[in-house]
């Protein structure tokens, strides 16, 4: 039994780092892409000065 609990509580761990990590990867390329849109409006914004 104290085993069988053990092992749950492990697969629970796992399955949060697992999620964890893919939301961090997910947001971290929201945030490249935002970053990149932008710099792409800074440049065309200076240019037109």
């Amino acid at each position: 039994q104290e085993l069988d609990q053990g092992n749950e509580l492990t697969d629970l761990n796992t399955l949060s780092t697992v999620l964890l990590s893919e939301i961090i990867v997910t947001e971290r390329t929201n945030i490249n892409s935002n970053l990149s849109s932008i710099i792409v409006r800074d440049h065309s914004y200076w240019g037109k000065s």
